[in-house]
């Protein structure tokens, strides 16, 4: 071998040793805690949406790890296609990266969830009891907490720790109902002819028979007309309400038949005039709002078509076409 051949291999085999050493020191750094002193954990919000980037992104600013991208770069060794689940975590800047890892693989120590609006108490129930899972929560519980709040759970995206028990459930949802009810008075004006019991009522119906906030307020105004003129409401809501859960179908929300209309329930808005005795979901705010800032209109009928269109009329005879053009 010449010499400028050994002088060549020498220098490669110094780049490489130098390079191995700086790859060394670079992983000895990043697997190394940003604070070698005991720090108490600080509870990290993962949002709903946010991606492993932005995650290593916010650990970073907050000083939990050394680096997002050696963050990044561990978590893509452990688990390639890893998925980290929103909610909170209880990190710390004296935890080593390894540990960070496995704590935001295992979960957070609380979770999102979604309750929807127009859901009775009992669907919120089977929702939460599978999401947080019975060791904590009690549906039965729940149910018996919230058996005169109907209409008072507001629906909302909720963070629970997963130890929620179902008091703790029930004081969270029904406090945000009264923030958010206070806020939507405060925008639309307080009613003048309607109790809050009868605000959340009218407003269950109108959220169960509308699907956006402009039906909603024209809904609510024909409602009114009817309540107004002592005509029955004559809602499906209402009898939906009262068959209750049907197993077959595996709803609570079933299509009723000519026979259901007659059905013998307060709840019946086809035989008993004025609002039913208390609300049969948990409107939500678009609801809650077209009650209290109805549509102005001279309408008294209307029909939902095959396609959710909501069509109006303002004679008996004008809503019997509009049946025949749209639902025969």
């Amino acid at each position: 071998m010449s010499e400028n051949m050994k002088k060549i291999v020498c220098g490669l085999i110094g780049i490489i040793g130098i390079g191995a050493a700086v790859v060394t020191l670079f992983f000895a750094w990043i697997l190394q805690p940003v604070s070698v002193k005991t720090v108490p954990p600080n509870s990290i919000v993962v949002a709903k949406g946010q991606t492993i980037n932005g995650i290593a992104r916010q650990l970073e600013d907050d000083h939990i790890v050394h680096s997002q991208y050696s963050l990044r770069l561990l978590l893509f060794l452990k688990d390639p296609h890893a998925v980290l689940q929103t909610g909170t975590y209880d990190l710390s800047p004296s935890m080593r990266p390894q540990e960070i890892i496995t704590l935001l693989l295992d979960g957070p120590q609380d979770m999102w969830i979604t309750l929807p609006e127009g859901w009775r108490r009992e669907e919120m129930a089977q929702r939460l009891s599978s999401q947080l899972g019975t060791k904590y929560f009690d549906p039965a519980q729940f149910l018996s907490l919230t058996k005169n709040d109907e209409g008072m759970l507001f629906p909302d995206t909720y963070l629970f720790p997963k130890s929620a028990t179902a008091q703790y459930v029930v004081d969270t949802m029904e406090s945000n109902f009264k923030k958010r009810y206070q806020k939507l008075i405060i925008q639309n004006g307080a009613p003048l002819q309607f109790t809050q019991n009868e605000v959340l009522t009218l407003a269950s119906i109108v959220n169960r028979e509308g699907t956006n906030a402009s039906d909603m307020r024209m809904i609510a105004g024909v409602l009114i007309n009817r309540l107004n003129k002592g005509m029955a409401l004559q809602t499906d809501a209402s009898i939906q309400y009262a068959l209750g859960y049907d197993p077959v179908q595996k709803t609570w929300w079933q299509q009723p038949t000519a026979k259901d209309l007659s059905i013998d329930s307060p709840f019946n808005t086809y035989i008993h005039k004025g609002l039913p005795p208390s609300p049969i979901c948990d409107p939500g705010e678009d609801a809650i709002a077209a009650v209290l800032a109805p549509t102005q209109s001279d309408y008294l009928f209307y029909i939902a078509d095959h396609q959710g269109v909501v069509h109006f009329a303002k004679t008996l005879e004008e809503h019997d076409a509009l049946i025949q053009k749209y639902l025969k």
